[in-house]
């Protein structure tokens, strides 16, 4: 089985000591509540899930890929139930305004997200 470790430390220096972007956030209205320990929750948060759930069925799915079966596409075993979990979470509305279900956090923590889910396992992410 494959596994996956995130880089969150190197996430963490990008956002934080590059860009400075805590710092940004305090400035702006929509994201004045959002503060580097909030970052790093997130990023952690992302990370469990990609290494948890999407790393484990990676390698498996590869070998088995979809199916058409009976007039329905098969995707691979484990995939409905990450994306399940991926929605239960509420990952794919990270950014997106609260008004729209969102969880309204900068558009960076989301391409984070992104990223950490295309290295954990990049054809569940096209999924």
């Amino acid at each position: 089985m494959w596994s996956y470790t995130p880089p969150l430390r190197d996430m963490q220096f990008v956002i934080e000591d590059v860009l400075q972007a805590p710092a940004r956030w305090a400035q702006m209205p929509a994201f004045a509540e959002i503060d580097a320990d909030t970052a790093r929750a997130v990023l952690e948060e992302a990370g469990k899930f990609a290494s948890e759930v999407l790393a484990p069925i990676n390698s498996a799915a590869d070998l088995q890929g979809c199916t058409w079966r009976d007039g329905e596409v098969r995707t691979p075993d484990g995939y409905p139930q990450a994306y399940a979990a991926y929605v239960q979470g509420g990952w794919p509305a990270l950014s997106c305004h609260p008004d729209d279900g969102g969880q309204g956090l900068p558009a960076l923590l989301d391409a984070a997200l992104n990223e950490t889910i295309a290295a954990a396992n990049h054809g569940w992410t096209m999924y």
